[in-house]
């Protein structure tokens, strides 16, 4: 059965993160090295922050998140399926767990609800993520592997 993935990657204050990747179906996040700009990707996020070249990881381009989230959804995903999500991520000065990057699968008889190994807590309540950082550090390769409901 087909899916539907739902791909928020959360943020506050600063996040440059560049190389999203999910490995399903098609291979690949749409533009997940941003080498389109921010087409594909929406959100608060996005609105507030940039694209910017020469930012990322080996001087590509970087999305840079001031504040908010950026999302990408409606990515292909097959049910009972294993995929990777990865992404490089450099932040600065960011609260510790406060970068995060969360997925939901959509379709059949599933009811939105997050994945992921790690936890994060929103409005004060916890939720699921694939995985989480904060603080200020260079740029680091997260990546989670997840099996699709």
């Amino acid at each position: 059965m087909n899916r539907r993935l739902f791909l928020p990657v959360a943020a506050a204050f600063l996040l440059s993160a560049s190389t999203m990747s999910a490995y399903a179906e098609d291979g690949t996040i749409y533009n997940g090295g941003f080498e389109n700009g921010a087409s594909g990707w929406w959100g608060p996020g996005v609105v507030k922050g940039c694209v910017q070249d020469g930012a990322g990881v080996d001087a590509g381009r970087a999305l840079v998140l001031r504040s908010g989230w950026a999302c990408q959804d409606k990515r292909p995903a097959r049910g009972g399926s294993a995929i990777r999500v990865s992404a490089d991520i450099k932040c600065d000065g960011t609260e510790p767990d406060s970068v995060y990057v969360q997925i939901s699968f959509r379709g059949g008889n599933l009811g939105p609800k997050w994945y992921g190994p790690d936890s994060v807590t929103v409005c004060g309540n916890d939720e699921p993520a694939v995985f989480k950082t904060g603080g200020s550090h260079g740029w680091r390769r997260f990546s989670a592997v997840l099996k699709t409901p």
